[in-house]
């Protein structure tokens, strides 16, 4: 199994056992924590907060650095404004949607723990027990996918859940990847918007899926540069308005040979001040379609979860006239460039 695999298969045993030991401990510190918060009488709240503490020690890893000390103490500064933030419920609900923290600073969030924040803590609590559960649930399909009555299946993002367990454990370092293949595109949604609704882009691969509009980020691009190159390459469009405040991240893995190869796609959204497209050699058809019927039309998944964010991000947007492809205002367009 390890030689047909690789390390993959080492590091998502390890992590897998990892969430498994901890996910009962957090969601007991979790418990502990809403305990804490609902008592009022103060030998009560003493008692709450000395099961809070007990519960916090089994999450926590024995022994310390003092390295990794002299770092956390420039970390602390910001966990404890984002706990004092985490009151305002519409920032609650975007952390809801976030990944949350890793978990050494969810750690330092526990050193510095303070009754008064507990409702903010246990709000952190909450997603790190939601992002450990997606975990678990990825890596029970990846060992699923290994036994050879399942291995036919397509591969999803299981198959680097270990990828994002070790982020998630040990932050972003040198994930020993070398032997993996790994590539980066930026993607982009397109969307047109009358007085009437708006209508999103898809493009059907001459593979036969359909898709959004991406690509490779090239040698000392940024993101911006790719997203705006791969619509005027893929369709043809020069006057397109990149939306502030969108940013959705995707991964998947697709086999290249006989190699893995493991893809995150980052998309932007961006307003198409024209729905004339001309497409490239890559796709051979192309459709502007409302909300329902371009979900529908979409082939994979997570395109499908990226539009869902969109549309939800759209509406709640406060309608704005669609500006003139002649507006004297040029940074208001991101204009691409021949």
């Amino acid at each position: 199994m390890v030689a047909k695999i690789g390390p993959r298969w080492q590091k998502s045993v390890i992590y897998s056992w990892t969430i498994n030991a901890q996910l009962p401990k957090m969601k007991l510190l979790g418990k502990a924590i809403e305990d804490l918060s609902q008592r009022s009488s103060l030998i009560k709240k003493a008692m709450a907060q000395r099961t809070v503490t007990k519960a916090a020690a089994q999450v926590k890893a024995r022994g310390e650095c003092l390295f990794c000390e002299s770092a956390a103490q420039r970390a602390r500064h910001y966990i404890r404004d984002l706990l004092e933030t985490l009151v305002d419920a519409e920032i609650q609900q975007l952390y809801k949607k976030s990944a949350g923290l890793c978990m050494q600073h969810f750690l330092q969030a526990l050193d510095d723990f303070n009754p008064k924040l507990a409702p903010q803590l246990l709000e952190v609590v909450k997603v790190q027990v939601e992002r450990l559960d997606e975990l678990k649930i990825d890596f029970e399909e990846f060992f699923r996918k290994t036994d050879y009555r399942f291995s036919h299946e397509p591969k999803g993002r299981e198959q680097i859940a270990w990828i994002r367990a070790m982020k998630r454990f040990i932050g972003e370092v040198n994930l020993g990847v070398e032997h993996e293949i790994m590539e980066r595109s930026t993607g982009v949604i397109p969307f047109y918007r009358d007085s009437e609704r708006i209508e999103y882009l898809v493009l059907k691969h001459h593979a036969g899926h359909w898709e959004f509009p991406k690509g490779h980020v090239e040698g000392g691009e940024r993101d911006v540069e790719t997203v705006l190159r791969e619509v005027r390459e893929e369709t043809g469009i020069q006057e397109i308005k990149l939306v502030p405040g969108f940013i959705r991240s995707i991964e998947y893995v697709y086999q290249k040979e006989k190699e893995q190869v493991y893809k995150q796609v980052t998309f932007y959204l961006a307003e198409s001040l024209t729905k004339r497209v001309r497409l490239s050699e890559e796709h051979r058809d192309s459709c502007w379609l409302p909300y329902k019927e371009a979900l529908a039309k979409l082939t994979y998944e997570n395109a499908k979860n990226v539009l869902k964010d969109v549309h939800s991000f759209l509406a709640n947007q406060p309608k704005e006239k669609v500006p003139s492809p002649k507006t004297d205002e040029p940074w208001f367009i991101e204009r691409s460039k021949k």
